[in-house]
């Protein structure tokens, strides 16, 4: 009998508000470094991705740079360079430059329409032969 009685003393104790509350706040504790963790772990993913990106691009950009490099260290393209940036020829070669006037003024804009008071004062002063 006494069994039981200890039993039913420790489940009273162990199901009481004070253990669930001490329980649910030890669970809390818990949950709150595990959380924090799962987030740092979700932004160094997006991160490693960003940077996967990144690097992605920069080799595109250096292959680029590289096909340039060797396009300039050759004479053809050096000499080409050289005649585009400063419109250079070679001796006993002729050259024709085209001088495009891109600065043109565009043309004026139509004069505003008049409006219904000046349609009238105009009418009032053409009646009396002043324009």
């Amino acid at each position: 009998m006494e069994y039981l009685k200890k039993r039913q003393k420790n489940r009273k104790r162990l199901y009481s508000k004070v253990t669930i509350f001490a329980l649910v706040v030890l669970l809390g504790l818990m949950i709150r470094p595990t959380w924090s963790i799962f987030q740092k772990s979700f932004e160094s993913k997006r991160n490693l991705q960003h940077a996967e990106a990144e690097l992605a691009e920069l080799d595109i950009r250096k292959k680029e740079l590289a096909k340039d490099v060797s396009y300039l260290k050759s004479d053809y393209g050096r000499d080409q360079e050289i005649r585009d940036k400063f419109g250079v020829a070679k001796n006993g070669e002729t050259m024709v430059v085209i001088v495009r006037n891109d600065k043109e003024a565009p043309p004026p804009p139509p004069p505003p329409e008049p409006t219904f008071l000046q349609k009238t004062w105009s009418r009032f002063l053409s009646v009396f032969g002043v324009e």
